[in-house]
């Protein structure tokens, strides 16, 4: 059980760090391609100040085993729709929206990975018409970095769980193990006393 606990606490620290990582270089990026004014920088982190208050109240205040309710989805959605609606820049804050959900699928990671770089580069295609060979390289990178990352937890969380399933049935069959040895000991103990009853 202690063991168990360890590795929520554990596989819980990496989803956290992951929704931060995500949502900090989102914000910096979304930075870097503004002028750098309070003005201009005010929307972002406030709208990603909020959005770590949304993420710590369900994930780390009333945070569980089975993971967000369908509340902290929603509303974490229409934040992430708000900020990539006032910068196009914030619009891979949707992996840091299914930080709780993602990390625990390896298939469903990958996707959501794979269609939020896509719906990016799109974006800056249709702003600029063109997307730079940069911008294309450093979506793809990330793209494979946060696949590797997501893949990897994934992985490690399937094979807890396959894990804690074997320890589960061990114990069981241990239990029964148990059981028919006392069912024995008891049946040839009755037996002993027949004998010794029945015996001139």
């Amino acid at each position: 059980m202690a063991q168990q606990q360890a590795r929520e606490r554990w596989q819980a620290a990496l989803q956290h760090a992951f929704f931060l990582t995500v949502l900090a270089l989102s914000v910096l990026g979304a930075l870097a391609g503004s002028d750098m004014t309070t003005g201009a920088a005010l929307p972002q982190v406030g709208l990603a100040v909020g959005f770590i208050a949304w993420y710590t109240y369900w994930n780390v205040l009333r945070g569980g085993a089975d993971g967000p309710p369908l509340t902290y989805l929603i509303g974490a959605a229409v934040g992430w729709a708000v900020m990539a609606a006032v910068d196009p820049a914030l619009l891979p804050v949707g992996l840091a929206v299914l930080a709780p959900y993602c990390l625990r699928r390896a298939g469903w990671s990958a996707a959501a990975v794979l269609v939020v770089g896509a719906v990016w580069l799109g974006q800056r295609f249709a702003t600029d018409g063109h997307v730079d060979v940069r911008e294309f390289l450093g979506c793809a990178l990330g793209m494979a970095a946060a696949v590797t990352i997501v893949g990897y937890i994934a992985t490690l969380e399937r094979e807890g769980h396959k894990r804690q399933r074997l320890l589960d049935e061990l114990t069981a069959t241990q239990a029964e193990r148990a059981a028919a040895e006392r069912s024995a000991g008891v049946l040839a103990e009755r037996q002993r006393l027949a004998r010794e009853v029945h015996t001139p």
